[in-house]
């Protein structure tokens, strides 16, 4: 029987990355609320979370490349001002 992923991060999450199914959807909707904050940030804000937490910023481009329609982040975004 194929299992039925809410999104395709819990499948990554579980699947690929072998996490364990009781920690997958807090793992995913962790990274959903980091793109959610990363995403509002203006370029000014974002380019100091950069600087200062690139992990965050690395985060929410690995959730939004997995996930169909929501913003990814360049790196010309990245690198001006």
């Amino acid at each position: 029987m194929t299992k039925i992923y809410y999104t395709t991060t819990d499948r990554i999450l579980e699947e690929d990355f072998g996490i364990a199914n009781t920690r997958v959807i807090e793992l995913r909707m962790a990274m959903e609320q980091v793109h959610r904050a990363i995403c509002k940030l203006d370029n000014h804000n974002l380019i100091r979370i950069w600087e200062h937490y690139p992990e965050l910023v690395s985060v929410a481009d690995r959730y939004g490349r997995n996930e169909s329609g929501l913003k990814t982040f360049t790196q010309e975004e990245l690198t001006s001002d």
